[in-house]
């Protein structure tokens, strides 16, 4: 999302979620009475405030690339899209943790999903009846489709099925369970041995091999 957007500045605690009320331009709204005028003329000044608040530098540039993603998507899919860039945008994470974690970071569970349905969107028409939900059926869509390349198909899944199996086995083993993985010793050695590695390192030294191909195919698409 940031790559299609513009980088916001430097946020260094969570921002609060628009599903609670805010004060946006000069009206007090909730995340459900803003997602119909994403999109359109007449919500550019509530959404660049939105945007701005958000801390992205640049707010009209973003709502501009926000509005010609919804502008160029199936009619059918716009809701659905409205409400992933919804979340995209207020599921916002500590720029320490942009490059770990799991769920929101850069090359996180939520940045496999977003790069893939907006590659369908892209590359779909009317008459494809592309998958609409499931991200590794829309993987595989886009593979027999020609638009990725069996290499970055392959590299997408495995990462996205391993960011999937320590999100749950984090889930199981911890309450509250981190979306990173764990600074402590003892915790990160029981997470690892549950997935079967050898050691701490090992899980560590596979994870990031999988984010690291995840940021390359995701910057190769988003520019």
């Amino acid at each position: 999302m940031d790559a299609l957007l513009g980088s916001p500045r430097e946020v260094t605690e969570p921002v609060p979620s628009l599903g609670s009320p805010r004060e946006a331009g000069g009206t007090l709204r909730r995340g459900e009475e803003l997602l119909p005028l994403l999109g359109t003329d007449e919500g550019a000044v509530v959404w660049e405030s939105v945007l701005q608040s958000l801390g992205f530098a640049e707010p009209a540039r973003a709502y501009r690339a926000l509005s010609a993603s919804l502008a160029d998507a199936p009619p059918d899919e716009r809701d659905e899209m409205r409400r992933l860039i919804l979340r995209a945008l207020t599921e916002r994470v500590p720029s320490s943790a942009l490059h770990t974690h799991l769920k929101l970071g850069y090359a996180g569970q939520n940045a496999i999903e977003f790069l893939t349905h907006w590659l369908v969107v892209q590359h779909a028409t009317l008459d494809d009846h592309p998958p609409s939900t499931g991200t590794l059926t829309q993987l595989e869509w886009l593979w027999r489709r020609g638009v990725l390349e069996t290499a970055d198909h392959d590299a997408l899944r495995e990462a996205w099925q391993m960011l999937y199996q320590v999100r749950n086995r984090l889930a199981l083993l911890f309450d509250p369970a981190p979306e990173v993985l764990p600074d402590d010793d003892s915790r990160l050695a029981l997470l690892a041995r549950s997935l079967n590695y050898d050691s701490p390192d090992a899980l560590r030294r596979v994870l990031t091999k999988h984010q690291r191909a995840v940021e390359v195919i995701a910057r190769r698409w988003v520019r």
